[in-house]
């Protein structure tokens, strides 16, 4: 009995977390008015270069533009834009992201990494974890557009993806 009751208190204490996470993600998405998910069933077809040709665009028309790249099998924001050797900053818990422009910020899995050509090999849970801390603890700001490209979506379905959001994304 003890122990069915020990169990329960954690499974409420870590219920609890994960509401207070999700609070923190609704709080910084609703200063988001339009967030894009770029994805494709396969990798290789260019999900990234559309992306940064769209926030570079947006940026240059005068919108404050997020870039998020969490393409985990294949960062290469940060070389297209020549951003590598840059690294994210920390405040406390939140993480600055790298500013291209006054009004274009880009986070990476690639600033995480070493080199360019260092492997990151995560599955489920961990990638998961990853999307979250990007979503909870970037401070992005108050922004026009969020573009955020995901690895193939073969592997991660995109109401998954868009389920961290808990609003709905543009669709292209």
């Amino acid at each position: 009995m003890a122990k069915e009751s020990s169990i329960l208190q954690i499974d409420e204490n870590k219920q609890e977390q994960m509401q207070a996470e999700q609070e923190q993600i609704r709080h910084k998405v609703k200063r988001i008015k339009h967030k894009i998910l770029i994805l494709s069933g396969k990798g290789g077809v260019g999900k990234s270069t559309v992306a940064v040709n769209l926030a570079v665009s947006l940026a240059l028309s005068g919108k404050n533009v997020g870039l998020l790249d969490i393409d985990i099998h294949g960062p290469s924001v940060p070389k297209i834009l020549n951003l590598e050797g840059k690294s994210i900053q920390a405040v406390g818990n939140t993480l600055l992201p790298v500013e291209m422009l006054e009004n274009l910020k880009v986070m990476s899995i690639g600033f995480l990494l070493r080199g360019s050509e260092d492997a990151v090999i995560w599955r489920g849970p961990m990638q998961y974890q990853m999307i979250k801390q990007f979503l909870k603890d970037v401070d992005w700001g108050d922004l026009d557009f969020l573009l955020s490209i995901h690895r193939p979506a073969r592997e991660m379905s995109r109401f998954r993806l868009s389920s961290f959001w808990k609003m709905p994304t543009e669709r292209l």
